[in-house]
């Protein structure tokens, strides 16, 4: 770990601890010299005066050299590119959400049948977004759709045992499709 300092543009001076951190690790020290030149070639890598290599007295790494294949051509060179390391930032303040009664869900309820905006309602609410949706949904499968009325115009009748409409057929003898099934 070291220390810098950085004079900003407006006249302030920043102080800065480094923190080292671990990008690879090599078996040798020749392979490890070599992506450090690399890293140094493009850029990345900014010798700190307090570092590691420093304190060891390690020689300095050099670029290395345009390899070429044997078929004449250079080869691709490695780009590495290091993002630093950005301050965490501090967790946002979640917004108090409100909690409605059954009249002012059942009110949005309502609305969003009639083609409300989930995101105006939700708002007008002070609740999450989700959560409207959420229970929109539960509260839409939860609507009884009423039978159709069974009468002779549209060939309709009531089942005997639950009583619901079903279209008759010549084995139904006077029940719907669930009951028949039961036994």
């Amino acid at each position: 770990m070291g220390y810098e300092l950085k004079t900003r543009d407006d006249g302030t001076v920043d102080l800065v601890e480094i923190i080292p951190v671990v990008i690879a690790n090599f078996r040798d020290l020749a392979h490890a010299e070599r992506y450090y030149g690399i890293l140094a070639e493009t850029g990345a890598a900014k010798p700190v005066a307090s570092s590691r290599a420093a304190e060891l007295n390690l020689p300095k790494a050099e670029p290395v050299p345009e390899a070429r294949s044997s078929s004449g051509k250079t080869a691709a060179k490695l780009m590495v590119k290091v993002q630093p390391a950005e301050p965490k930032a501090e967790p946002e303040e979640r917004p108090e959400w409100a909690t409605p009664g059954d009249a002012d869900w059942e009110q949005a309820f309502q609305a969003l049948a009639n083609g409300g905006d989930m995101k105006k309602i939700a708002a007008a609410l002070n609740v999450n977004v989700y959560k409207l949706r959420a229970k929109y949904g539960a509260w839409c499968r939860n609507q009884k759709k009423p039978d159709p009325a069974p009468s002779p115009e549209t060939g309709m009748e009531t089942c005997r045992l639950c009583e619901r409409a079903f279209k008759p057929t010549a084995e139904s003898d006077g029940r719907c499709a669930r009951c028949s099934k039961d036994g």
